[in-house]
């Protein structure tokens, strides 16, 4: 069955004079951790502009990323209508989701059962973010963990000096009621509060969905009520932005963000509800996020800092028949997911000589996720810390050649250190040309639920019960791509990029029996 949409918008807006950015010499940050121009990036990486994403009617970021070379968001749909990121076809859960160089993944414990796109479904108000950059390959040096199919980082805007706002009413009128119409209201304030001290911005997104009812063109009958067909949803996302100047060279600012998911299941649409099946009526998945930072520009370099509360939970679903034993009681009460997430970040940028600019940084990560179904079978909450040091050097070998290279060492409780290298050169052959090439490294541990030695998860409508193994190993990459890129003074740009990607100990789900399944490393993968 076929379908056509009409959207319909209305935008209000107040803000000061805006310079359109020039083309030519678009800045980016997420391949080196500093500022420096995308030719020079050493990394294969694209940028969405604030004006692509003004000419388009995107509802989260997977919509966002549509059109990105090695993006694919179409290969598969969550079952809440969420499109899963896959970039040069690892799946989404080995995207690195980052708002500012922060880490907003959470784990894919807390989404089991194919919701893992309710985690793409959080995003600023388009007119909050100034650009989004992807870079497509491991990222592992940098970022650590999590960072080994690529990196999206969406960019913010800066608090303004002058009063801006701005509120943007959107409706989609489908042509076939049948598909669902959607709503959203988005706004973006920002501004001093206190002139040259105090900055502040308020951000916030409300989206609702009316639930699909699509019939099969052939039968009659009525489709399935998720993935492509989505159910009725009704989300949002509320945030802001405290930042003070407390000199010259330091600033101190605070973030915090709440967001709320709500879907309908009322019949049955998302998962079987009561015992047998493990679900709600109704679902629900919230995330309360809380940063504080602090930015120094020193004499020799620049120094960032900032320490970061994540909490997500998933709200609807039951402890399952199946996962408990018999005669135990606890069936069908409801099932605890809840991930906690403390991290420290620290990095420093300077240059060393004529010729170097050095980034030496450090991570500590605390991960808790408890799950009702390990509690019920007298299991622990799962806990892991780990704690990272890196460095990387762009070494400007010539006016023209520059190779960039460091190494990561990440250490974690149950498996110990693990050293992440990468290698990267640039080339600026001409004017209009450019050759990049390397050699890069990801790393991604498994999941806490994934080791546990026990029951930690239910699958097949609650039929299958799942058992971690805890003697997996973690999943590791490498990447070698050489690519050449084109762009002249009108602005228009060409690539080719070859690359062939390593990927060992994948992690995959195996069926022990009828009614049992387990995880297990499955060796090479190349693509």
């Amino acid at each position: 069955m076929s379908n056509k949409t009409i959207a319909f918008a209305l935008v209000v807006a107040s803000s000061a004079p805006v310079i359109a950015a020039d083309n030519d010499n678009i800045m980016v940050v997420t391949a080196s951790g500093y500022e420096q121009k995308i030719r020079e990036a050493a990394a294969s990486i694209s940028v969405i502009s604030q004006n692509e994403l003004r000419q388009r009617n995107y509802n989260d970021l997977a919509q966002a990323l549509s059109d990105v070379e090695g993006v694919d968001v179409n290969s598969s749909t969550g079952k809440t209508g969420g499109l899963d990121i896959s970039i040069r076809g690892m799946p989404s859960a080995y995207t690195l989701i980052l708002v500012d160089g922060i880490r907003q993944n959470g784990t894919s414990d807390v989404t089991p059962n194919g919701f893992g796109a309710m985690n793409t479904s959080f995003m600023p108000p388009l007119s909050a973010i100034e650009r989004i950059e992807v870079i497509r390959g491991p990222m592992s040096t940098l970022y650590g963990s999590d960072a080994i199919g690529g990196v999206v980082n969406i960019i913010t805007k800066k608090i303004t000096k002058a009063w801006a706002s701005s509120a943007t009413l959107e409706h989609t009128f489908q042509e076939n009621t049948a598909f669902g119409d959607s709503s959203k209201f988005s706004f973006y304030s920002s501004g001093p509060a206190v002139e040259d001290q105090l900055g502040l911005s308020l951000r916030g997104t409300i989206f609702r969905r009316d639930a699909s009812r699509v019939e099969s063109s052939n039968t009659g009958v009525e489709l399935s009520r998720r993935g492509p067909n989505p159910v009725k949803a009704d989300n949002y996302n509320l945030g802001g932005k405290l930042f003070w100047q407390l000199n010259t060279q330091s600033t101190l600012w605070l973030d915090g963000d709440i967001a709320n998911q709500k879907y309908d299941n009322s019949a049955n649409q998302l998962g079987t509800i009561g015992a047998r099946g493990g679900y709600e009526d109704t679902l629900r998945y919230q995330r309360r996020k809380i940063t504080l930072g602090n930015d120094n520009r020193l004499d020799f370099g620049t120094w960032n800092s900032s320490l970061s509360y994540n909490q997500t939970e998933n709200i609807g679903r039951l402890i399952t028949n199946a996962s408990v034993p018999q005669g135990s009681g606890l069936a069908g009460e409801k099932r605890l997911l809840k991930n906690t997430n403390i991290i420290l970040d620290s990095k420093l940028v300077a240059p060393l000589g004529d010729n170097h600019m050095v980034t030496l940084g450090g991570q500590y990560w605390n991960a808790i996720m408890k799950d009702g179904i390990v509690l019920a079978n007298n299991g622990d909450e799962f806990a892991q810390d780990a704690w990272s040091l890196f460095s990387e050097d762009e070494w400007r070998l010539l006016d023209s050649l520059a190779l960039t290279y460091g190494a990561r060492y990440e250490y974690q409780t149950t498996f110990g250190g693990h050293i992440s290298p990468r290698a990267y050169l640039v080339w600026d052959a001409q004017d209009n040309w450019t050759v990049k090439g390397g050699v890069s490294t990801g790393y991604k541990t498994p999941t806490l639920a994934q080791l546990h030695n026990g029951i930690s998860g239910v699958t097949g409508q609650g039929t299958i019960t799942t058992i971690g193994n805890p003697k997996l190993e973690p999943e590791s990459s490498v990447n070698t791509e050489v690519g050449v890129y084109y762009e002249n003074e009108t602005g228009f740009g060409a690539n080719v990029t070859l690359f062939h990607n390593r990927f060992r100990n994948k992690i995959n789900s195996v069926s022990i029996d009828n009614t049992t399944s387990t995880y297990t490393n499955v060796g090479k993968a190349i693509t």
